[in-house]
């Protein structure tokens, strides 16, 4: 699902968690859809084949001059490949639970980081900046935060501003 005004600056979200059922952004990413173009693309019940391989999300990307990416969970790997393939346009990654737990483990995060090493110093090289979010909460059955949080809507915005002020 693809909202907002045709900018040259674009955000992915890459849902685990199947926000935005109904074809509708959670209320707290409106304010940004009006001033930004956001693809909200929910993971859920599918392959990171389909996501790597989907046309109309390369489309979007496409002609984008800047994107940003937001995703949770287990979705953090497949998106580090996907900011690999886009690395050019790609300006920030922002992770929030990247190993999902019911527990608010903070070392989970750093253990990712070092898991992912190689990827994430050869993205890091690229220009992209990768942020790993540690909302307060996390949904007790899946151990991840909504992308919907407030929370987590500020940092994607603050990440946008720090980017345009380099532009």
């Amino acid at each position: 699902m693809c909202a907002g005004p045709r900018t040259p600056t674009k955000i992915l979200v890459v849902d685990p968690a199947g926000q935005a059922s109904r074809g509708l952004l959670p209320g707290s990413w409106r304010e940004t859809a009006r001033r930004t173009g956001i693809a909200w693309y929910r993971l859920m019940n599918r392959s990171i084949h389909e996501l790597l391989e989907n046309r109309a999300l390369h489309e979007f990307l496409g002609d984008a001059e800047r994107v940003h990416l937001l995703t949770a969970g287990r979705c953090a790997v497949s998106v580090l490949a996907l900011a690999a393939v886009h690395a050019p346009r790609v300006r920030s990654l922002l992770l929030a639970n990247p190993l999902p737990s019911t527990s608010l483990r903070f070392d989970a995060e750093d253990e990712f980081e070092n898991q992912w090493q190689p990827l994430w110093s050869l993205l890091k090289r690229s220009g992209i900046h990768i942020d790993l979010l540690r909302p307060p909460y996390r949904r007790p059955s899946t151990g991840i935060a909504p992308l919907g949080l407030p929370e987590i809507v500020s940092r994607v915005n603050t990440r946008l501003a720090m980017a345009d002020e380099r532009s």
